[in-house]
Protein backbone atom coordinates (compact mmCIF):
# COMPACT_ATOMS: atom_id res chain seq x y z
CA UNK A 1 0.00 0.00 0.00
CA UNK A 2 1.47 3.42 -0.93
CA UNK A 3 2.01 5.78 1.94
CA UNK A 4 -0.46 8.46 2.41
CA UNK A 5 -0.33 11.92 0.52
CA UNK A 6 1.65 9.62 -2.36
CA UNK A 7 -0.10 8.93 -5.58
CA UNK A 8 -0.08 5.18 -6.54
CA UNK A 9 2.04 5.16 -9.86
CA UNK A 10 0.18 1.88 -11.34
CA UNK A 11 -2.70 3.50 -10.68
CA UNK A 12 -1.76 7.22 -12.47
CA UNK A 13 -0.43 4.92 -15.20
CA UNK A 14 -3.70 2.92 -15.13
CA UNK A 15 -5.69 6.08 -15.27
CA UNK A 16 -3.42 7.86 -18.61
CA UNK A 17 -3.78 4.44 -20.28
CA UNK A 18 -7.68 4.76 -20.35
CA UNK A 19 -7.49 8.36 -20.90
CA UNK A 20 -5.24 7.47 -24.30
CA UNK A 21 -7.65 4.69 -24.89
CA UNK A 22 -10.62 7.34 -24.79
CA UNK A 23 -8.92 10.06 -26.83
CA UNK A 24 -8.21 7.40 -29.35
CA UNK A 25 -11.85 6.12 -29.47
CA UNK A 26 -13.07 9.65 -29.69
CA UNK A 27 -10.27 10.05 -32.93
CA UNK A 28 -11.50 6.77 -34.57
CA UNK A 29 -14.65 7.25 -34.08
CA UNK A 30 -14.67 11.01 -35.60
CA UNK A 31 -11.85 9.84 -38.53
CA UNK A 32 -11.62 5.94 -38.85
CA UNK A 33 -13.47 5.12 -42.31
CA UNK A 34 -13.93 1.96 -40.61
CA UNK A 35 -16.32 4.15 -37.93
CA UNK A 36 -17.92 6.09 -40.66
CA UNK A 37 -21.85 4.63 -39.90
CA UNK A 38 -21.02 4.59 -36.58
CA UNK A 39 -21.35 8.56 -35.81
CA UNK A 40 -23.66 8.81 -38.94
CA UNK A 41 -25.96 6.32 -37.18
CA UNK A 42 -26.01 8.13 -33.87
CA UNK A 43 -26.16 11.28 -35.21
CA UNK A 44 -29.18 10.35 -37.69
CA UNK A 45 -30.49 8.61 -34.10
CA UNK A 46 -29.77 12.39 -32.42
CA UNK A 47 -31.83 13.91 -35.49
CA UNK A 48 -35.09 11.68 -35.02
CA UNK A 49 -35.29 12.09 -31.24
CA UNK A 50 -34.70 16.46 -31.96
CA UNK A 51 -36.98 16.00 -34.78
CA UNK A 52 -39.64 14.25 -32.72
CA UNK A 53 -39.22 17.21 -29.87
CA UNK A 54 -39.71 20.15 -32.52
CA UNK A 55 -42.41 18.84 -33.81
CA UNK A 56 -43.93 18.03 -30.27
CA UNK A 57 -42.53 21.52 -28.54
CA UNK A 58 -41.94 24.18 -31.02
CA UNK A 59 -45.03 25.39 -32.94
CA UNK A 60 -46.05 24.58 -36.59
CA UNK A 61 -46.05 27.77 -39.32
CA UNK A 62 -48.42 28.23 -41.79
CA UNK A 63 -46.94 29.86 -44.77
CA UNK A 64 -47.18 28.09 -48.07
CA UNK A 65 -48.54 24.57 -46.99
CA UNK A 66 -52.43 25.80 -46.68
CA UNK A 67 -51.55 27.33 -50.31
CA UNK A 68 -50.32 23.91 -51.47
CA UNK A 69 -53.67 22.22 -50.38
CA UNK A 70 -56.02 24.79 -52.01
CA UNK A 71 -54.04 24.17 -55.30
CA UNK A 72 -54.72 20.56 -55.24
CA UNK A 73 -58.18 21.29 -54.41
CA UNK A 74 -58.78 23.13 -57.65
CA UNK A 75 -56.61 20.06 -59.41
CA UNK A 76 -58.86 17.41 -57.45
CA UNK A 77 -62.03 19.72 -58.60
CA UNK A 78 -61.38 18.98 -62.39
CA UNK A 79 -59.11 22.24 -63.23
CA UNK A 80 -56.61 21.36 -65.72
CA UNK A 81 -55.50 24.74 -66.76
CA UNK A 82 -52.14 25.60 -65.12
CA UNK A 83 -52.54 29.29 -64.84
CA UNK A 84 -55.59 29.11 -62.89
CA UNK A 85 -54.84 26.63 -59.72
CA UNK A 86 -54.42 29.13 -57.27
CA UNK A 87 -53.50 29.37 -53.48
CA UNK A 88 -53.73 32.45 -50.70
CA UNK A 89 -49.98 33.20 -51.28
CA UNK A 90 -51.24 32.83 -55.56
CA UNK A 91 -50.92 31.02 -58.22
CA UNK A 92 -48.79 27.36 -58.61
CA UNK A 93 -45.70 28.13 -60.09
CA UNK A 94 -43.93 24.75 -60.20
CA UNK A 95 -44.09 21.76 -62.00
CA UNK A 96 -46.26 19.01 -61.91
CA UNK A 97 -44.80 16.63 -59.71
CA UNK A 98 -44.50 19.08 -56.76
CA UNK A 99 -48.35 18.89 -57.03
CA UNK A 100 -48.73 15.32 -57.41
CA UNK A 101 -46.75 14.41 -54.26
CA UNK A 102 -48.99 17.45 -52.22
CA UNK A 103 -52.19 15.73 -53.83
CA UNK A 104 -50.98 12.50 -51.98
CA UNK A 105 -50.55 14.70 -48.97
CA UNK A 106 -53.91 15.95 -49.09
CA UNK A 107 -55.63 12.38 -48.10
CA UNK A 108 -53.77 11.96 -45.74
CA UNK A 109 -56.27 11.91 -42.08
CA UNK A 110 -56.56 14.99 -39.98
CA UNK A 111 -56.52 13.36 -36.74
CA UNK A 112 -53.32 10.49 -35.83
CA UNK A 113 -53.77 7.45 -34.73
CA UNK A 114 -54.34 7.08 -30.87
CA UNK A 115 -50.58 5.83 -30.19
CA UNK A 116 -49.29 9.45 -31.92
CA UNK A 117 -52.27 11.64 -30.58
CA UNK A 118 -51.31 10.55 -27.07
CA UNK A 119 -47.61 11.94 -27.87
CA UNK A 120 -48.77 15.15 -29.39
CA UNK A 121 -50.99 17.85 -28.08
CA UNK A 122 -54.54 18.37 -30.41
CA UNK A 123 -53.53 21.57 -31.19
CA UNK A 124 -51.11 20.21 -33.55
CA UNK A 125 -52.80 17.19 -34.92
CA UNK A 126 -54.39 18.44 -38.34
CA UNK A 127 -50.96 18.94 -39.29
CA UNK A 128 -48.95 15.93 -37.40
CA UNK A 129 -49.27 13.00 -40.08
CA UNK A 130 -47.38 15.64 -42.82
CA UNK A 131 -44.73 16.91 -40.12
CA UNK A 132 -43.84 13.40 -39.36
CA UNK A 133 -43.34 12.71 -43.06
CA UNK A 134 -41.63 15.75 -43.43
CA UNK A 135 -39.43 14.60 -40.60
CA UNK A 136 -38.80 10.86 -42.53
CA UNK A 137 -38.32 13.15 -45.04
CA UNK A 138 -35.05 14.96 -43.39
CA UNK A 139 -33.67 11.79 -41.57
CA UNK A 140 -33.73 10.54 -45.55
CA UNK A 141 -32.27 13.39 -46.50
CA UNK A 142 -29.27 12.99 -43.59
CA UNK A 143 -28.58 9.47 -44.50
CA UNK A 144 -28.19 10.47 -48.84
CA UNK A 145 -26.14 12.98 -47.55
CA UNK A 146 -23.68 10.57 -45.32
CA UNK A 147 -23.78 8.21 -48.45
CA UNK A 148 -22.61 10.76 -50.98
CA UNK A 149 -20.04 11.90 -48.13
CA UNK A 150 -18.79 8.57 -48.16
CA UNK A 151 -18.25 7.77 -52.15
CA UNK A 152 -16.23 11.15 -51.95
CA UNK A 153 -14.04 9.99 -49.61
CA UNK A 154 -15.15 12.67 -46.52
CA UNK A 155 -14.51 11.93 -43.68
CA UNK A 156 -17.23 11.27 -41.13
CA UNK A 157 -17.28 14.33 -38.82
CA UNK A 158 -17.91 16.25 -41.70
CA UNK A 159 -21.69 15.41 -41.04
CA UNK A 160 -21.90 17.11 -37.67
CA UNK A 161 -22.23 20.52 -39.06
CA UNK A 162 -25.35 19.36 -40.33
CA UNK A 163 -27.08 18.88 -37.48
CA UNK A 164 -26.83 22.79 -36.10
CA UNK A 165 -28.85 24.31 -38.53
CA UNK A 166 -31.98 25.74 -37.29
CA UNK A 167 -33.39 26.91 -40.50
CA UNK A 168 -32.48 23.94 -41.78
CA UNK A 169 -35.01 21.59 -38.84
CA UNK A 170 -37.81 24.50 -39.15
CA UNK A 171 -37.79 24.32 -43.11
CA UNK A 172 -38.75 20.61 -43.38
CA UNK A 173 -40.48 20.12 -39.76
CA UNK A 174 -42.41 23.08 -39.06
CA UNK A 175 -42.82 24.85 -42.71
CA UNK A 176 -43.35 21.93 -44.89
CA UNK A 177 -41.93 23.56 -48.06
CA UNK A 178 -41.80 21.87 -51.23
CA UNK A 179 -38.19 22.31 -51.96
CA UNK A 180 -36.94 19.45 -49.42
CA UNK A 181 -38.68 17.03 -52.36
CA UNK A 182 -36.66 18.82 -54.94
CA UNK A 183 -33.46 18.62 -53.08
CA UNK A 184 -33.77 14.79 -51.73
CA UNK A 185 -34.23 13.85 -55.38
CA UNK A 186 -31.42 15.46 -56.91
CA UNK A 187 -29.05 13.99 -53.76
CA UNK A 188 -30.28 10.51 -55.32
CA UNK A 189 -29.39 11.11 -58.46
CA UNK A 190 -26.18 12.43 -57.39
CA UNK A 191 -25.64 8.89 -55.63
CA UNK A 192 -26.24 7.42 -58.33
CA UNK A 193 -23.95 9.33 -60.43
CA UNK A 194 -21.11 8.05 -58.33
CA UNK A 195 -22.32 4.44 -58.54
CA UNK A 196 -21.82 5.37 -62.46
CA UNK A 197 -25.39 4.56 -62.46
CA UNK A 198 -25.96 6.92 -65.78
CA UNK A 199 -29.20 6.02 -66.91
CA UNK A 200 -31.25 5.82 -63.72
CA UNK A 201 -29.90 8.49 -62.05
CA UNK A 202 -30.69 10.57 -64.86
CA UNK A 203 -34.12 9.39 -64.60
CA UNK A 204 -34.40 10.56 -60.67
CA UNK A 205 -32.40 14.02 -61.68
CA UNK A 206 -35.45 14.25 -64.25
CA UNK A 207 -37.76 13.58 -61.32
CA UNK A 208 -36.37 16.40 -58.90
CA UNK A 209 -36.47 19.04 -61.84
CA UNK A 210 -40.43 17.61 -62.06
CA UNK A 211 -40.67 19.24 -58.48
CA UNK A 212 -38.87 22.64 -58.73
CA UNK A 213 -37.25 24.31 -61.53
CA UNK A 214 -34.18 25.37 -59.20
CA UNK A 215 -32.83 22.08 -60.28
CA UNK A 216 -31.35 23.44 -63.80
CA UNK A 217 -29.11 25.32 -61.60
CA UNK A 218 -26.84 21.44 -61.57
CA UNK A 219 -27.49 21.22 -65.58
CA UNK A 220 -24.19 22.83 -66.17
CA UNK A 221 -22.06 20.56 -64.23
CA UNK A 222 -24.23 17.50 -65.27
CA UNK A 223 -23.57 17.87 -68.94
CA UNK A 224 -19.83 18.72 -68.19
CA UNK A 225 -20.15 14.95 -66.84
CA UNK A 226 -22.17 13.57 -69.15
CA UNK A 227 -19.50 14.39 -71.94
CA UNK A 228 -16.63 13.33 -69.69
CA UNK A 229 -18.06 10.09 -68.91
CA UNK A 230 -20.32 9.17 -71.97
CA UNK A 231 -19.14 11.35 -74.35
CA UNK A 232 -21.27 13.55 -76.69
CA UNK A 233 -24.34 11.16 -78.23
CA UNK A 234 -24.42 10.30 -74.51
CA UNK A 235 -24.62 13.90 -73.64
CA UNK A 236 -27.38 14.50 -75.78
CA UNK A 237 -29.39 11.74 -75.10
CA UNK A 238 -29.27 11.87 -71.68
CA UNK A 239 -30.47 16.00 -72.09
CA UNK A 240 -33.21 14.26 -74.34
CA UNK A 241 -34.19 12.15 -71.69
CA UNK A 242 -34.35 14.61 -68.98
CA UNK A 243 -36.32 16.98 -71.29
CA UNK A 244 -39.06 13.82 -71.78
CA UNK A 245 -39.77 13.32 -68.24
CA UNK A 246 -40.80 17.05 -68.26
CA UNK A 247 -43.30 16.35 -71.00
CA UNK A 248 -44.62 12.76 -69.71
CA UNK A 249 -45.17 14.15 -65.92
CA UNK A 250 -48.10 16.62 -66.79
CA UNK A 251 -49.01 14.69 -69.97
CA UNK A 252 -51.75 13.51 -68.70
CA UNK A 253 -53.29 16.08 -67.06
CA UNK A 254 -52.21 19.40 -68.65
CA UNK A 255 -50.36 19.19 -71.97
CA UNK A 256 -53.42 17.73 -73.93
CA UNK A 257 -55.20 20.75 -72.97
CA UNK A 258 -53.62 23.69 -71.93
CA UNK A 259 -50.07 23.02 -72.91
CA UNK A 260 -48.89 26.92 -73.08
CA UNK A 261 -50.35 27.48 -69.48
CA UNK A 262 -48.77 24.49 -68.14
CA UNK A 263 -45.39 25.66 -69.32
CA UNK A 264 -45.32 28.95 -68.61
CA UNK A 265 -46.30 28.55 -65.06
CA UNK A 266 -44.53 25.85 -64.09
CA UNK A 267 -41.02 27.35 -66.09
CA UNK A 268 -41.95 30.81 -65.48
CA UNK A 269 -38.23 32.54 -65.96
CA UNK A 270 -39.77 35.97 -66.26
CA UNK A 271 -40.93 35.42 -62.82
CA UNK A 272 -40.22 38.66 -60.62
CA UNK A 273 -39.54 38.70 -56.43
CA UNK A 274 -40.29 40.46 -53.78
CA UNK A 275 -38.02 42.72 -52.27
CA UNK A 276 -39.02 41.86 -48.39
CA UNK A 277 -38.10 38.41 -49.17
CA UNK A 278 -34.99 38.59 -50.39
CA UNK A 279 -32.20 37.06 -48.09
CA UNK A 280 -29.24 37.71 -50.25
CA UNK A 281 -29.72 41.46 -51.95
CA UNK A 282 -31.48 43.33 -49.38
CA UNK A 283 -28.12 45.45 -48.90
CA UNK A 284 -29.01 46.75 -52.40
CA UNK A 285 -31.64 49.15 -53.26
CA UNK A 286 -35.12 47.99 -53.92
CA UNK A 287 -34.75 49.72 -57.70
CA UNK A 288 -31.82 48.19 -58.47
CA UNK A 289 -33.05 45.06 -57.22
CA UNK A 290 -36.38 45.00 -59.61
CA UNK A 291 -34.40 46.98 -62.36
CA UNK A 292 -33.87 44.59 -65.52
CA UNK A 293 -30.20 45.62 -65.91
CA UNK A 294 -29.35 43.68 -62.29
CA UNK A 295 -31.14 41.00 -63.73
CA UNK A 296 -29.40 40.78 -67.00
CA UNK A 297 -25.81 41.99 -65.12
CA UNK A 298 -26.09 38.78 -62.61
CA UNK A 299 -26.80 36.29 -65.29
CA UNK A 300 -23.98 37.65 -67.64
CA UNK A 301 -21.25 37.24 -64.65
CA UNK A 302 -23.04 33.85 -63.83
CA UNK A 303 -22.07 32.61 -67.54
CA UNK A 304 -18.72 33.49 -67.14
CA UNK A 305 -18.26 32.16 -64.00
CA UNK A 306 -19.35 28.77 -65.01
CA UNK A 307 -17.54 29.09 -68.53
CA UNK A 308 -14.34 29.70 -66.17
CA UNK A 309 -15.38 26.88 -63.90
CA UNK A 310 -16.31 24.44 -66.94
CA UNK A 311 -12.21 24.84 -68.55
CA UNK A 312 -11.33 24.45 -64.37
CA UNK A 313 -13.43 21.04 -64.77
CA UNK A 314 -11.46 19.71 -67.46
CA UNK A 315 -8.22 21.32 -67.39
CA UNK A 316 -6.60 18.04 -65.69
CA UNK A 317 -7.47 15.77 -68.67
CA UNK A 318 -4.64 15.27 -71.13
CA UNK A 319 -4.88 18.60 -73.28
CA UNK A 320 -7.09 20.28 -71.02
CA UNK A 321 -10.53 21.75 -71.99
CA UNK A 322 -9.73 22.02 -75.69
CA UNK A 323 -8.46 18.49 -75.33
CA UNK A 324 -11.91 17.00 -73.77
CA UNK A 325 -13.67 18.84 -76.59
CA UNK A 326 -11.85 16.94 -79.22
CA UNK A 327 -11.71 13.46 -77.95
CA UNK A 328 -15.59 13.97 -77.22
CA UNK A 329 -15.98 14.80 -81.30
CA UNK A 330 -13.91 12.09 -82.52
CA UNK A 331 -15.31 9.50 -81.05
CA UNK A 332 -18.65 8.03 -83.30
CA UNK A 333 -19.87 5.55 -80.41
CA UNK A 334 -19.70 8.08 -77.53
CA UNK A 335 -20.37 5.95 -75.09
CA UNK A 336 -17.03 6.95 -73.48
CA UNK A 337 -14.35 9.59 -73.38
CA UNK A 338 -11.75 7.24 -72.12
CA UNK A 339 -11.95 6.94 -68.25
CA UNK A 340 -14.42 6.78 -65.23
CA UNK A 341 -15.69 9.63 -63.32
CA UNK A 342 -14.63 9.60 -59.08
CA UNK A 343 -17.50 10.22 -56.82
CA UNK A 344 -15.68 13.35 -55.52
CA UNK A 345 -15.21 14.83 -58.54
CA UNK A 346 -18.73 14.42 -59.46
CA UNK A 347 -20.10 15.94 -56.35
CA UNK A 348 -17.36 18.45 -56.55
CA UNK A 349 -18.59 19.81 -60.26
CA UNK A 350 -22.11 19.25 -59.27
CA UNK A 351 -22.58 21.50 -56.25
CA UNK A 352 -20.03 23.70 -57.34
CA UNK A 353 -22.44 24.54 -60.37
CA UNK A 354 -25.26 24.66 -58.00
CA UNK A 355 -23.50 26.75 -55.89
CA UNK A 356 -22.64 29.13 -58.85
CA UNK A 357 -26.16 29.59 -59.41
CA UNK A 358 -27.28 30.42 -55.93
CA UNK A 359 -24.39 32.93 -56.00
CA UNK A 360 -25.97 34.61 -58.79
CA UNK A 361 -29.49 33.76 -58.03
CA UNK A 362 -32.26 37.08 -58.49
CA UNK A 363 -33.24 36.79 -55.11
CA UNK A 364 -33.24 33.65 -52.74
CA UNK A 365 -35.77 33.15 -49.85
CA UNK A 366 -35.39 31.42 -46.51
CA UNK A 367 -36.59 27.86 -47.61
CA UNK A 368 -33.72 27.69 -50.62
CA UNK A 369 -31.36 27.41 -47.75
CA UNK A 370 -32.14 23.57 -48.24
CA UNK A 371 -31.03 23.79 -51.75
CA UNK A 372 -27.12 23.51 -50.45
CA UNK A 373 -27.29 23.59 -47.13
CA UNK A 374 -26.27 19.54 -46.64
CA UNK A 375 -23.46 20.39 -49.58
CA UNK A 376 -21.92 23.12 -47.26
CA UNK A 377 -19.35 21.23 -45.71
CA UNK A 378 -18.19 19.07 -48.72
CA UNK A 379 -17.77 22.67 -50.47
CA UNK A 380 -15.26 24.08 -47.53
CA UNK A 381 -13.26 20.91 -47.84
CA UNK A 382 -13.07 21.96 -51.59
CA UNK A 383 -10.81 25.08 -50.42
CA UNK A 384 -7.69 24.77 -48.66
CA UNK A 385 -8.39 27.58 -46.21
CA UNK A 386 -7.66 26.55 -42.47
CA UNK A 387 -10.35 24.98 -40.55
CA UNK A 388 -10.78 28.41 -38.27
CA UNK A 389 -11.57 30.03 -41.33
CA UNK A 390 -14.03 27.16 -42.66
CA UNK A 391 -15.65 27.43 -39.02
CA UNK A 392 -16.44 31.20 -39.73
CA UNK A 393 -17.44 30.93 -43.51
CA UNK A 394 -19.88 27.97 -42.35
CA UNK A 395 -21.35 30.31 -39.34
CA UNK A 396 -21.39 33.44 -41.68
CA UNK A 397 -24.39 31.05 -43.83
CA UNK A 398 -25.50 30.00 -41.12
CA UNK A 399 -26.15 33.81 -39.91
CA UNK A 400 -27.45 34.94 -43.03
CA UNK A 401 -30.30 32.64 -43.55
CA UNK A 402 -31.07 32.85 -39.91
CA UNK A 403 -31.88 36.15 -39.13
CA UNK A 404 -35.31 37.45 -39.98
CA UNK A 405 -36.06 39.35 -41.53
CA UNK A 406 -32.60 39.92 -43.57
CA UNK A 407 -30.76 42.93 -42.82
CA UNK A 408 -27.72 44.44 -45.02
CA UNK A 409 -25.54 43.27 -42.70
CA UNK A 410 -26.96 39.65 -43.02
CA UNK A 411 -27.47 39.50 -46.90
CA UNK A 412 -23.75 41.05 -47.58
CA UNK A 413 -22.91 38.36 -44.50
CA UNK A 414 -24.19 35.77 -46.92
CA UNK A 415 -23.05 36.50 -50.34
CA UNK A 416 -19.44 37.64 -48.75
CA UNK A 417 -19.36 33.55 -47.46
CA UNK A 418 -20.54 32.56 -50.89
CA UNK A 419 -18.44 34.39 -52.62
CA UNK A 420 -15.31 33.35 -50.23
CA UNK A 421 -16.40 29.73 -50.78
CA UNK A 422 -16.25 30.03 -54.62
CA UNK A 423 -12.95 31.72 -54.77
CA UNK A 424 -11.20 29.33 -52.44
CA UNK A 425 -12.63 26.38 -54.67
CA UNK A 426 -11.64 28.07 -57.95
CA UNK A 427 -7.65 28.49 -56.15
CA UNK A 428 -7.60 25.13 -54.44
CA UNK A 429 -8.66 22.74 -57.16
CA UNK A 430 -11.98 23.41 -59.01
CA UNK A 431 -12.27 19.59 -59.61
CA UNK A 432 -11.48 19.04 -55.84
CA UNK A 433 -8.95 16.78 -53.71
CA UNK A 434 -10.01 15.04 -50.63
CA UNK A 435 -9.41 17.27 -47.76
CA UNK A 436 -6.69 16.52 -45.67
CA UNK A 437 -7.57 16.45 -41.74
CA UNK A 438 -6.89 19.12 -39.06
CA UNK A 439 -3.42 18.43 -37.66
CA UNK A 440 -4.97 17.88 -34.38
CA UNK A 441 -7.01 13.97 -35.91
CA UNK A 442 -3.89 13.44 -38.13
CA UNK A 443 -0.48 13.91 -36.26
CA UNK A 444 -1.36 10.07 -35.36
CA UNK A 445 -3.09 7.41 -36.22
CA UNK A 446 -6.37 6.79 -34.27
CA UNK A 447 -6.83 3.29 -33.15
CA UNK A 448 -9.91 1.69 -34.61
CA UNK A 449 -12.59 0.05 -32.12
CA UNK A 450 -11.92 -3.43 -32.75
CA UNK A 451 -7.88 -2.47 -31.74
CA UNK A 452 -9.26 -1.11 -28.69
CA UNK A 453 -11.91 -4.10 -27.90
CA UNK A 454 -9.08 -6.08 -28.52
CA UNK A 455 -6.49 -4.59 -26.06
CA UNK A 456 -9.36 -5.25 -23.37
CA UNK A 457 -9.92 -8.84 -24.19
CA UNK A 458 -6.32 -9.97 -23.92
Amino acid sequence: MAPVGLSNPASKHGKEATLRELVGLIRSILTDPACYWYLAGLLAIGELILGGLIIRFVPYTEIDYKAYMEQVGGFLGGERDYSKLEGGTGPLVYPALHLYIYTLLSHLPSHPQALLASLFPPEIHPHLLPQLIFLALYLGQFLLTALVYKKARMPQYALIPLTLSKRAHSIYMLRLFGDPWAVGLVWASIWLFQKSRWNLGTLVFSLALGVKMNILLYIPGLLVLYWKALGPLGMISNAVKIGLVQILLPLPFFLRSHPRQYLTSAFDFSRSFLYKWTVNWRFVPESTFLSREFHVGLMAVQLVVLAGFGWRWCRSEHGGAIGVLRRGLSRRKGNTVGRSIEGREIVAIMFTSNLIGMVFARSLHYQFQSWYFHQIPLLLALTAYPLPIKAVLFAMTEYGWSLYPSSDISSATLIAAHIMVLLGIWINDAEGRAPSLPPSLSQSRAPAITEIKGKKER
